[in-house]
């Protein structure tokens, strides 16, 4: 796949810009193939969970973070390191802190930035079995990795992918904060923020797409980092 654009010195170190990309989307298949991952394999679906939008403000996952290597989206390597730690601050946002989804998002942090800090890794069930080697005492782990399979699930809430014990719900806090969310509501109140927006006078340069014909590198997305 080719960039338009080529990373200055510093932006990837002394790495191969296309090189890594590619190594780490080969890690990411194989991490997505876990059963730890499964809670982190697609976006949080809203249907399910529509509180999420409104405790979460920059929503990712797995497949969300492989696409975007593969368009070549982060122009550093410190940008795709940002938003793999999302993965567990999000987590951390929206579930309890010692819940199992969380230590499952701790794990899959911890196993995402050792795959990018080491160049030489090709393996991510190596790193895997590693950290929870590490971690073979803590029974949330244990369970977290197991099938969500049996009957007591079934009633539970799930992910856009697959049913799953793993997300719960928001702290008991939280909801009671949450507990007047409104999705008509909530989508006017979208409308009149956008329009708010529209009518500023700031605004005018961005309203609409940028010019391909006069700025033909807007057609790479990784001006957005």
């Amino acid at each position: 796949m080719r960039s338009l654009y080529t990373p200055e010195d510093a932006e990837w170190g002394d790495r191969d810009h296309v090189v890594e990309c590619e190594r780490i989307i080969t890690c990411i298949e194989q991490l997505m193939a876990l059963k730890i991952a499964t809670p982190f394999n697609a976006t949080v679906d809203l249907s399910v969970f529509p509180c999420y939008a409104q405790v979460v403000a920059y929503p990712t996952d797995l497949n969300k973070i492989k696409t975007r290597l593969e368009f070549r989206f982060y122009r550093r390597l410190s940008a795709l390191m940002w938003e793999i730690r999302l993965i567990e601050q999000n987590a951390v946002l929206f579930n309890e802190k010692d819940s199992k989804i969380v230590k499952c998002a701790e794990v899959i942090t911890k196993i995402l930035l050792e795959i990018i800090r080491n160049p030489k890794c090709t393996g991510a069930k190596v790193i895997y079995n590693k950290q929870t080697g590490a971690m073979a005492a803590d029974e949330l782990v244990k369970i977290a990795i197991e099938d969500s399979s049996s009957s007591e699930d079934e009633d539970r809430p799930s992910t856009s992918r697959k049913r799953t014990s793993e997300f719960g719900s928001p702290p008991a806090k939280r909801i009671r904060s949450l507990a007047c969310y409104n999705t008509k509501a909530w989508l006017n109140h979208c409308k009149e923020l956008t329009q708010m927006l529209w009518n500023c006078q700031d605004s005018e340069p961005f309203r609409y797409s940028v010019d391909e014909m006069l700025y033909p590198v807007s057609n790479s997305y990784l001006v957005l980092f």
